[in-house]
């Protein structure tokens, strides 16, 4: 019987300490990138949520309100999508300290964001009923297609983003699973130490009764923002990591030969 042939290892350990150190040594720029359009979503959310921490208004249909929530839900996606596209070009540029290019990164993103935004939902749609189905489906869903954006980004795949996504992760779905879920805790922990620290209650209605721009609701939404820009960021770096990682154990192109595509 013939050997299993031999496969690298993905490195897991030292992608996610890359992703962390980029991340704090270059702070205000990832920041500066996902902390606008984060604050964004969370005065989205005051419209949507007008009253009470998601209550219903007295007097407002129930399908009024519904609608509202599920468009604020779709266009906050479509807001997460395009930073995380823009945040993981920065990556590249950052780690091999390259000067640092925003409008580049916007405008490229804004130029691939057809397929990003599309594909995006359509994945986002089959990892929730994936959740829902005993959750391992979801997670599979998840690792299998997790390099999607970069994939689009740097190699123009457009809407074969998916099955090019498919063909990198192949055979390491396993690890990227794992630090994947590592990512959601470290960024759970920080959430929760975010809100003691400010003195943010982690339960509804933490302020009592807070209608729309009261104080306490506002200072919820800006922690829930600036732990959303956190997030984004941290997986936004180690997508970028974890897709130049793939393309040099299965194609040999090293980090500098991504970060041309760019120039």
């Amino acid at each position: 019987m013939a050997d299993a042939p031999f496969r690298p290892p993905l490195g897991i350990g030292r992608l996610v300490t890359s992703t962390f150190g980029l991340l704090l040594r270059h702070a205000p720029l990832f920041l500066a990138i996902s902390l606008i359009p984060s604050v964004g979503q969370a005065a989205l959310q005051l419209f949507a949520y007008p009253t009470d921490f998601g209550d219903i208004a007295a007097g407002e249909p129930a399908t009024l309100y519904l609608t509202r929530v599920f468009a604020v839900i779709g266009i906050s996606l479509i807001i997460s999508l395009l930073t995380m596209g823009a945040i993981t070009m920065a990556a590249y540029d950052v780690r091999l300290g390259n000067p640092v290019r925003v409008g580049r990164y916007l405008t490229r993103t804004l130029g691939a964001a057809p397929a990003i935004v599309v594909l995006g939902l359509l994945l986002y749609v089959a990892m929730g009923f994936g959740f829902l189905l005993l959750v391992l489906p979801g997670l599979y869903l998840m690792a299998r297609y997790w390099v999607m954006a970069p994939a689009i980004l740097v190699e123009r795949a457009g809407f074969r983003g998916l099955g090019r996504a498919a063909e990198l992760t192949q055979g390491y779905r396993w690890p990227i699973l794992g630090a994947g879920v590592l990512m959601f805790v470290v960024v759970i922990l920080i959430s929760i130490g975010l809100a003691e620290a400010l003195g943010v209650a982690a339960g509804p209605n933490a302020f009592g009764t807070t209608a729309m721009l009261s104080p306490g609701y506002t200072v919820v939404l800006l922690v829930q923002a600036l732990t959303a820009a956190i997030q984004i960021t941290l997986l936004s770096i180690f997508t970028a990591l974890l897709y130049a990682r793939l393309r040099e154990i299965k194609e040999g192109l090293g980090m500098e030969d991504l970060a041309a595509v760019f120039a």
